[in-house]
């Protein structure tokens, strides 16, 4: 995936503009509904600063999900 990353940042207007810009990969999901998806999500983040502050060695890696409309959204694919 880097090497796709690179290759789109050399062609990119605003990744020459942006120094923090960065490639993500997603799942599309229509006519679902993500609540169930944004709730993990929350559990997730909530145990990894849990985890965090206890110095517990467990890692968690919280992904973002964005919903564009009620049935329709994105998923931070995690590689």
């Amino acid at each position: 995936f880097s090497a796709i990353e690179e290759r789109i940042r050399q062609k990119s207007a605003a990744a020459q503009l942006d120094p923090s810009w960065s490639l993500r990969a997603v799942i599309v999901k229509s006519n679902d509904d993500l609540r169930q998806e944004v709730f993990v999500a929350q559990l997730i983040t909530r145990y990894a600063k849990l985890f965090e502050t206890s110095n517990l060695p467990i890692y968690l890696r919280p992904y973002r999900i964005i919903a564009l409309s009620a049935s329709t959204g994105m998923i931070e694919l995690i590689a």
